[in-house]
């Protein structure tokens, strides 16, 4: 009797892990499309992330997506980057083919979907970021090359360290202004900016609270928070609290998803159907 060829692997690296949907999602993807792959979470810290990303040709994987607070890191492990990951210096998808791996950044065209998605014809001249990793980064790429904007603070809790960190990310400082501002300098930049995001783990269970009040926002302005578990986060009550206009990080998180996804089986994800499903799931 012919033996059954065991599922495909993919997964998502990261630590901690516990509030991940990916798999969801992915594992759903899959089986509507009947496609003979299994996603699984692989939770490493970070001094095995080099040893993790190397392992994964041998265990036959086709890809992982990468979170927390692995984007920026995996970036230098990888054989080849994607014109995207190179710019921002992260990568949140490795995509395997033969015994080469090359990073992708997903996060990218994921956040300006989502984006576009919820605020339909508005323009955001001048941005605030809350963080300087990996997901900033991506959030200011994809901001100034998708909604052209060119005035930027990013709001960090040591900024020389940020400054240094964003400075060298290739696409730096090319035809934007930006200024980095202390955590508790932050309500001026949340009051001077069209569009304010967190890109920082602030507000999910155990974490810190954020230096602003509600009286920092305005109606006609629109937050984003990329985390997408609590559906309502403490950010998004601040900001709809002051009267902006408050988006959560899941719609984010499905399209980066779909993004990769494509890369690793050439065919597109049935983002109607899995949005239903996470939507309900909650």
């Amino acid at each position: 009797m012919k033996k059954a060829k065991p599922p495909g692997l993919a997964g998502i690296i990261g630590y901690p892990l516990d509030h991940s949907l990916s798999p969801f999602i992915h594992n759903l993807g899959f089986a509507l499309k009947k496609l003979p792959y299994v996603f699984v979470k692989i939770e490493i810290p970070p001094a095995r992330l080099n040893r993790t990303v190397g392992a994964l040709v041998d265990l036959g994987f086709i890809g992982a997506n990468v979170t927390m607070p692995h984007k920026e890191a995996s970036a230098r492990l990888v054989d080849a980057l994607s014109p995207e990951a190179r710019a921002v210096g992260a990568v949140n998808t490795l995509v395997i083919s033969g015994r080469k791996i090359k990073g992708y950044n997903t996060d990218i065209e994921g956040f300006a979907r989502s984006l576009k998605a919820f605020a339909r014809d508005r323009s955001f001249p001048t941005a605030a970021i809350f963080g300087a990793g990996g997901a900033a980064a991506a959030v200011g790429y994809a901001l100034f090359r998708r909604f052209q904007t060119r005035h930027f603070h990013f709001i960090c809790r040591n900024w020389r360290k940020a400054k240094k960190n964003l400075s060298e990310k290739p696409f730096f400082g090319k035809g934007f202004w930006a200024d980095f501002v202390d955590w508790e300098d932050a309500e001026r930049a949340v009051r001077a900016s069209n569009l304010i995001v967190n890109a920082t783990p602030v507000g999910m269970e155990g974490k810190k609270t954020f230096p602003v009040s509600p009286a920092a926002f305005r109606f006609g302005q629109t937050a984003c928070d990329l985390i997408y578990n609590p559906p309502l986060t403490p950010f998004m009550r601040l900001a709809k609290k002051g009267g902006a206009k408050a988006m959560g990080g899941l719609e984010m998180l499905l399209q980066q998803a779909a993004v990769s996804f494509e890369l690793w089986t050439g065919e597109k994800m049935p983002v109607e159907k899995v949005r239903q499903e996470l939507l309900d799931s909650f």
